[in-house]
């Protein structure tokens, strides 16, 4: 199954803008002709086909606007879903703590985990929530993809703002191959020269 995971944002009301995306890569999947909030909308535009059923999953901060934008981001969905003909189940809510202690941390790894089965295949965009939690979807991505059966990680995608442009300028980044490459690293036999294999990893 295709499920797409993203972290709801805790931007205050007026913070969170309507824009359109850039494709500076100029990756397929990530073209988008019409304003969005949300980075994963253009990628579930781009991937989820006509007739399909998909899974969405969202990590839910405990801040009061994260109730605005899930409300905002299921808007968006319902259009794009009557457009492409797909269907989606209603969204499976991950609430986390607004805390940063790592009980915390561990507990949105253990809900994440319980999300993924053999066989699925996993979109995420990592561009919302506090800094670890992007750390902690890369984990969940890298448990699916060594201990499930046949799961692929099609996408990590990051939306990024520049506030020093009027009007803020933004892009959308496919950072898919890193995750790849953390995985290559992280099962790389010892060598002598490690910086001479990764770099030559780099230009494949």
């Amino acid at each position: 199954m295709k499920k797409y995971y993203m972290t709801i944002p805790q931007q205050r009301k007026d913070g969170l803008y309507l824009t359109n995306y850039g494709n500076p890569g100029n990756s397929a999947v990530l073209e988008y002709n019409r304003k969005t909030r949300f980075p994963l909308i253009p990628l579930i535009s781009n991937t989820a086909e006509k007739g399909e059923k998909i899974g969405i999953y969202l990590i839910k901060p405990a801040y009061d606007t994260t109730d605005i934008w899930l409300g905002e981001f299921i808007k968006e969905l319902d259009v794009l879903s009557t457009e492409k003909g797909f269907e989606y189940d209603t969204p499976t809510i991950i609430d986390c703590s607004a805390s940063e202690v790592i009980d915390n941390h561990l507990e949105l790894f253990g809900s994440l985990i319980e999300t993924v089965e053999d066989g699925d295949s996993i979109y995420c965009d990592v561009s919302y929530g506090t800094k670890p939690i992007p750390m902690i979807m890369l984990m969940f991505t890298n448990f699916a993809y060594r201990f499930r059966k046949n799961v692929m990680i099609e996408k990590l995608v990051y939306g990024a703002v520049a506030h020093n442009t009027t009007p803020p300028q933004s892009n959308l980044f496919d950072v898919t191959a890193l995750f790849y490459l953390n995985a290559t690293v992280n099962t790389i036999p010892q060598t002598q020269d490690p910086v001479s294999l990764i770099k030559e990893l780099i230009k494949m």
